[in-house]
């Protein structure tokens, strides 16, 4: 269904039926097409990933000071958060959107991520958004919100900006509607949020179930280098700490990780992951733009 569509939006045709209203979206427009997911950002080290342990030798850094390993600095306190990050096929990531489990805190927003793209128009890159609820991920509430503001709402709650003015938001409308690609997650199909979009002009297209390490572009891309790059800052975050209480003659160099901590280590993983380069790469590494059948020609479920 995804490859259909895709291939007739890229080739000119503009007519996709969803429901009973057809979607008219020209291949010079892909900044009205756009894909979104959600992923959990967290300072829990006690758990492998891959290439990060390999590349972060602790015992060389301590080297001198008595230790034989750094192992001791894994950081197991987990502070967590959500943040449903996306982008359009032009290269635009959107606004990160981030949930933690408890009303954040001032300091916890200070440090947020941006997003990896800076507007032409503002020449600044998108602010966060930030929500709560007691599970810390995305329910019916979140999604909805989400897609406000993201596609929707256009002036800055904060600031009064008009972000549709500057580029930060691609505003849906009937008469300039706009293609969301994302998975079946239960809080996509809600009678509010498909009200929402029928009134704005978003046409929803759900992924195949069982294919988001091959056609959902955060996964493949975005969300894979964010998790190498947010363990790395945290083991380098925990290191620098742990080295300042050495020097400051702590009894132990005991340091761990808290929610504002989360974030400043999330900041820069997130804007390298969501960069434009890496945006447009996800797409055509998951055959979408440019079209192609071929990515993964090999693969059982192509």
């Amino acid at each position: 269904l995804l490859k259909a569509f895709t291939q007739q939006l890229l080739k000119g045709s503009g007519h996709f039926a969803m429901r009973c209203q057809p979607c008219f979206i020209k291949p010079d427009k892909m900044f009205r097409l756009f894909s979104f997911d959600e992923t959990e950002a967290t300072t829990d080290m006690s758990q492998g990933s891959k290439g990060v342990s390999s590349c972060l030798h602790q015992e060389k850094i301590f080297k001198g000071v008595g230790w034989d390993s750094g192992e001791a600095l894994a950081n197991k306190t987990s502070q967590r958060a959500s943040i449903i990050g996306g982008s359009n096929a032009a290269g635009q990531a959107t606004r990160p959107y981030v949930i933690f489990n408890a009303c954040p805190q001032l300091s916890w927003l200070q440090n947020a991520p941006e997003s990896g793209f800076m507007h032409p128009k503002s020449e600044q890159f998108h602010t966060a958004v930030f929500n709560f609820n007691e599970s810390g991920g995305a329910t019916k509430a979140i999604a909805s919100d989400y897609f406000k503001k993201n596609f929707i709402e256009t002036q800055d709650p904060v600031t009064g900006e008009d972000l549709e003015h500057n580029g930060a938001v691609v505003k849906a409308s009937k008469e300039n509607p706009i293609v969301v690609i994302c998975d079946g997650h239960c809080s996509h199909l809600t009678l509010e949020l498909l009200e929402l979009c029928r009134e704005n002009g978003i046409h929803i297209v759900l992924r195949p179930p069982h294919t988001s390490h091959i056609l959902q572009i955060e996964d493949v891309i975005n969300f894979r280098e964010f998790k190498w790059q947010i363990r790395k800052a945290c083991a380098e975050m925990l290191m620098e700490k742990g080295l300042a209480n050495i020097r400051n003659m702590s009894a132990l160099p005991y340091v761990k990780l808290g929610n504002e901590d989360l974030m400043l280590c999330c900041r820069a993983a997130w804007m390298d992951s969501f960069s434009e380069t890496n945006c447009l790469l996800g797409w055509r590494k998951t055959g979408i733009r440019p079209f192609t059948r071929l990515v993964y020609p090999s693969h059982p479920q192509v």
